[in-house]
């Protein structure tokens, strides 16, 4: 706050140590233990299973972040969950803004727990520091500031879901973006476009639904201040530009790897996005933004409507209330103010918009919406406390900020408000001590994590948490999307204890595997910790048992021997007597399996980067007819011990004509020999 006095700088500290002893307060619990425990859903209620295997994630992949980000950048490409695949967080949130928050009391403790309370703790600072900024900067009302911080950084919303940071919690740099954005074009310093671009970044930095949400403000915002002062624009064009060229870099350097794994994989895309009912925001429901914000907000308007306050050129409440109806009509299925059904803007740009149409809940960039409410919230303690002099400005405040506060932390307040009280609990979610000896001890290279199940969330989250203290990359899988890469690595872990899948693993990178017991509990799933275990004894198997806790058994795989990636020596495997050569398959579209085998003396894995191939699939009727040929794309084998067989996973339309087929997959380019082949028989 340049130009501030020495009493508004006064009034600043004092505020922003006030936070920091409220959000004390509020993870009192968890500060008690913060090695141990976290702030997570209530345990029984619905869908808390759920919230806490995607804490564990979330811990994990914030802790992974942090040591990367402030270390070696370059690995988080490579380095992460479901291992081998490359930028794996693509497949999820990056969480890069909550990963800098945390990177500092990573590299201290080494522990991801400490390192996200911290992180969480901080975060709850910087929001409520950030709002006092913004609407000191228009109100020049330290009481004011005070409260609009404290209701934005304490709001319901922000404190009902810790289990996603970045996203009910990534908006806390948005109120400096509207600030320095206000600064940028009134002023025009160099200052202010630096400030812009950074914090704008730090958003990006945070979440792809915070980002929208912010951008949504200051795009509104942005536009009204232009058109005030035409003229001021021929001024400031170049440190915009400037400002626009660096948040633009940095969006390419976040959002770039996303488009790359889409466009790899042409699966990350969804049909439809959930929304947020417009019902929703209604008192008494979870996404009210609340009852002392509302009334303060309301207040705010009348007192619009008396007159402007032009402490800054203009009085912004009318144009951020815009802003904030834009945002909650974007996070809605439409609206029908006058009968005529508006559909959200996000739901028609879903069509048009690269990396739209991936996203599962459009609706959560409502959180744009309680910035608003916050920011008018302080214009509606300014309306009330101006008259009462400095002593009773801050009683005034004070007691409208402790109401506040009790609206989140009473029970009966908070169902008032939003239909139930704020949900979170201290929790532990710490893994035993004997399982974190275990991996610190034996962790080496890739680890592989047993049960590899898609869909088995339970499990992957508890070895994803294992590996935020062990730091290694994992083969555990919790994403939004899935590849083929994830499903191979699966398949193959299945077939354990071969010796040909421990080459092949090993191959990989794979060099510790993790049978977690606990969670192996049906099928063939079952019988594998004692096959493992029995393999590990016998010389030659390739595995050696490292140790074991009550939960975990620790193995080593052997070092990889000689490989290769010549994909000219796969080919189809000669046909076994008495083997049946023929699947059955049904138009207009199946899936097959066909085994390709490596010819080579080494194992066999494949090229990088590991991504679908382009393949020609040849329909041979017998008995005769023209050949039918079709171009698919698709991932060959990521290994292959010499010798062995894996299987092509092929999705293919099916010819019309019922019939026996000899089906043959070959490499488009270049043009080679096959390197699968099967009978097939179409059904009429």
């Amino acid at each position: 706050m340049t130009g501030a006095s020495s009493g508004s700088r006064r009034c600043a500290v004092a505020a922003a140590l006030v936070y920091l002893l409220l959000a004390c307060w509020w993870m009192r619990a968890v500060l008690a233990h913060p090695a141990t425990l976290v702030h997570g859903a209530i345990e029984g209620r619905e869908s808390s299973k759920l919230v806490d295997t995607d804490q564990r994630m979330v811990i994990s992949v914030i802790s992974r972040h942090a040591r990367l980000l402030a270390t070696q950048p370059s690995a988080i490409a490579r380095e992460g969950h479901c291992f081998p695949t490359a930028r794996s967080y693509t497949l999820g949130e990056h969480m890069f803004g909550c990963a800098l928050r945390a990177a500092v009391p990573f590299a201290i403790t080494g522990d991801p727990v400490v390192a996200y309370n911290v992180m969480m703790l901080v975060s709850l600072w910087i929001a409520g520091i950030a709002m006092y900024a913004l609407s000191f900067h228009y109100t020049g009302s330290p009481p004011a500031a005070f409260v609009a911080g404290l209701l934005f950084a304490f709001s319901n919303s922000r404190l009902s879901d810790p289990a996603h940071p970045y996203l009910s919690g990534g908006d806390l740099w948005a109120p400096l973006a509207l600030l320095l954005l206000h600064r940028l074009l009134t002023e025009g310093s160099w200052r202010s476009a630096l400030g812009f671009a950074l914090f704008m970044s730090l958003l990006i930095g945070e979440s792809l639904y915070t980002l929208v949400s912010s951008s949504m403000l200051v795009a509104v915002v942005g536009i009204y201040l232009v058109a005030r002062d035409p003229g001021r624009l021929r001024a400031v064009a170049p440190k915009i530009a400037v400002a626009a060229a660096l948040i633009g870099l940095v969006a390419w350097l976040v959002f770039g790897p996303y488009l790359a794994t889409a466009s790899t994989w042409d699966a990350m895309r969804r049909e439809s996005s959930r929304f947020t009912p417009l019902s929703g925001f209604r008192l008494g429901n979870g996404f009210f933004p609340g009852t002392v914000v509302m009334l303060l907000a309301v207040l705010a308007l009348l007192d619009r409507l008396r007159g402007a306050r032009r402490r800054r050129g203009y009085d912004p409440r009318l144009i951020f209330l815009f802003a904030g109806l834009i945002v909650v009509w974007s996070s809605t299925d439409g609206v029908a103010p006058f009968g005529v059904r508006l559909p959200s803007p996000l739901a028609l740009a879903r069509s048009w918009v690269p990396g739209l149409d991936a996203v599962r809940v459009l609706g959560a960039v409502r959180v744009g919406a309680y910035l608003v409410a916050a920011f008018l919230a302080g214009y509606g303690v300014l309306a009330v406390v101006e008259r009462l002099g400095r002593r009773g400005a801050v009683v005034g405040a004070g007691a409208i900020g402790l109401l506040g506060l009790l609206e989140v932390g009473s029970a009966g307040f908070a169902t008032f408000s939003f239909g139930r009280p704020v949900p979170v609990e201290a929790r532990r979610i710490r893994p035993d001590q004997s399982d974190l000896e275990l991996v610190e001890r034996t962790a080496e290279g890739a680890v592989l994590d047993l049960p590899n199940v898609q869909g088995h969330f339970g499990a992957s989250a508890e070895q994803l948490l294992l590996s935020g203290f062990h730091q290694r990359p994992s083969s555990a899988c919790y994403n939004s999307f899935r590849t083929p890469i994830q499903g191979q690595i699966s398949r193959m872990a299945m077939r354990l204890p071969s010796r040909q899948v421990v080459d092949e693993l090993a191959a990989l990178g794979f060099r510790t595997l993790y049978v977690h017991r606990t969670t192996m509990l049906w099928g063939r799933n079952a019988r594998l910790p004692a096959l493992i275990a029995r393999a590990a004894m016998q010389p030659g198997s390739g595995i050696t048992a490292l140790g074991g806790t009550k939960r975990i058994d620790a193995y080593r795989l052997a070092a990889p021997a000689a490989a290769h990636s010549d994909v000219a020596a796969l080919a189809p495997p000669e046909p076994i007597a008495g083997e049946p050569l023929e699947t059955t398959l049904v138009p207009p579209r199946s899936k097959v399996s066909l085994p390709i085998r490596n010819r080579a003396g080494t194992t066999f894995v494949h090229p990088e980067p590991f991504a679908p191939s382009d393949l020609v699939v040849t329909w041979r009727r017998m008995g005769g007819g023209e050949d039918v040929a079709e171009r698919v794309r698709a991932l060959l084998p990521l290994a292959i011990a010499s010798g062995a067989t894996a299987d092509l996973e092929l999705e293919l339309d099916v010819p019309a004509i019922p019939g026996r087929y000899e089906l043959t997959v070959a490499r488009a380019s270049p043009a080679g020999t096959p390197v699968a082949r099967a009978q097939v028989r179409v059904a009429g």
